[in-house]
Order: structure tokens, then sequence, then C-alpha cells
């Protein structure tokens, strides 16, 4: 069985619809207006509660108090993968809004996938 080769131009087009509807999709994920931070499925809540907390104590927090306190259970360190939080609070820091310091891994992740 003998299949024909892909055109070069078909990857092109294929990354660029996949990335069309990424750009379209990520925004509908998290979002916030005035009435407060809104996600698109019931399911994103799973552990966002858990990562929003993570990511407000990296952003409001001098460095000392980083691990030394669970945000979610008082009086434990913090024994839970932290680094997009951190990354994303740091975001928070500089100026990004919530919803744009968690998206912006998301993008980053989903561009190297589709690379």
């Amino acid at each position: 069985m003998n299949l024909a080769p892909v055109p070069r131009w078909g990857g092109w087009l294929l990354f660029g619809l996949l990335a069309l509807y990424l750009a379209l999709l990520l925004p509908k994920l998290v979002w916030m207006d005035s009435d407060g931070l809104w996600v698109g499925h019931e399911h994103l809540w799973s552990d966002w509660p858990l990562h929003i907390a993570m990511l407000r104590r990296f952003s409001d927090c001098p460095p000392t108090s980083w691990l030394s306190q669970h945000p979610m259970v008082g009086g434990t360190p913090l024994h839970y993968p932290f680094f997009a939080a951190f990354s994303s609070g740091r975001r928070v820091r500089i100026g990004f809004s919530v919803p744009a310091a968690l998206s912006l891994p998301m993008y980053i992740g989903f561009g190297l996938l589709l690379w």
C-alpha cells in the first residue's frame, strides 16, 4: 500500500487551523468581569481554587513565606508542584490580570505542542 506524501503546505494549514482554534477557545476558559473570576466549564474548577490561592501567595506574600505554609491547609508547608502557580503569580505581581497570568502558560504549552 503506497500512501501519497502530504504536501508541505498541509502541515502549515493544520498548524494554522489548530492555532486559530486555540486562539478562539482559550480566552473562553478563564475570564474576569465586574462579578468576579469565571471559567468556561464546571470541570475547570476541580483544583483551580488551590492554584489561584498559590498564585496569590506568590504574588502578594514575601518570598520567605512562599513555601512555609500551604495556602489552603493551615499549619502545613506546601508540598505541591508549584512552578505554574509561581510563574503565574510573578506575572500577576508585574501587572498581569489573573486570567492573563493563568492563560499564558496554556498558550505557550499548546504552541510548543503544535510546533
